[in-house]
């Protein structure tokens, strides 16, 4: 297992979309450094200035492998946190809920085991303090395409048992797994299992996790009525961008805590 090479970094936090990591950030003051067409938000004021700690988007779904597999290469980091949003699969998780993944079932059926250590430097004093039921331990299921629909959400929570579903997780953790880098993954839910997602959503962003506002512009000319649907969504989202902040900051003045 690696521990991370000469000046390594306590923690590399892992989003798909920019929007993830801003949202992560957003009570921490960092300041957003421009690498490879992505974005690193390193250092912060929170932490002492020998133990960074860098925030990287990498792209949604497959995109991002290859910038992950050259940050886990650089023998730099010693921990991974993946996280950013998710969708509900079971009845009972809503927005703004965080999730906090027991395991990661791939589309192909293959079970990851995210790296259970963490729990007690970073999250036992949160889930103390967070009210009950804001937070849910559970299986995460990676799926191949945007899972969109009530009936289809329904149908992966009783085939799978899983109770989120996002596109990254379980690529993202056997890429760590592969690196001998230790990693979890924490999910905020940002559409519950009876919420609607419009086909068009990936279009949204580029394959580097930035914004596509051609995108948007293009899927609102072709059907005026996505306006609506994106509004109805937009209070569910503004939930789970929340929720994202709180855990950013909670994960680093737990952090902050342990390295002095």
């Amino acid at each position: 297992m690696s521990e991370g090479g000469q000046g390594a970094c306590p923690l590399l936090v892992v989003t798909a979309l920019e929007d993830e990591a801003r949202a992560f950030t957003h009570k921490l003051k960092g300041r957003v450094i421009p690498r490879s067409g992505r974005g690193v938000v390193a250092p912060s004021p929170v932490l002492p200035s020998r133990s960074p700690f860098e925030v990287v988007w990498v792209g949604p779904g497959k995109s991002g492998m290859g910038l992950l597999a050259d940050l886990l290469s650089s023998g730099r980091y010693a921990r991974v946190l993946f996280t950013g949003l998710a969708g509900a699969l079971a009845p009972d998780l809503f927005p703004g809920t965080i999730v906090v993944a027991e395991g990661v079932l791939s589309s192909s059926g293959e079970n990851f085991l995210p790296f259970q250590d963490f729990f007690p430097s970073f999250f036992r004093p949160m889930i103390e303090e967070w009210d009950k039921g804001s937070i849910r331990f559970g299986r995460i299921l990676s799926a191949e395409a945007l899972v969109g629909t009530p009936r289809e959400k329904k149908r992966l929570a009783r085939e799978t048992g899983a109770i989120a579903v996002d596109m990254e997780s379980a690529g993202w953790l056997d890429a760590t797994s592969r690196a001998g880098i230790p990693a979890t993954v924490v999910r905020a839910i940002s559409d519950g299992a009876d919420d609607s997602l419009p086909p068009e959503l990936l279009s949204f962003v580029t394959p580097e996790g930035a914004v596509s506002f051609g995108g948007i512009l293009r899927a609102l000319l072709l059907r005026p009525a996505l306006l609506y649907e994106l509004l109805l969504l937009g209070s569910s989202i503004r939930q789970g961008r929340q929720a994202l902040s709180r855990l950013g900051q909670e994960v680093f003045s737990a952090l902050r805590e342990e390295v002095r």
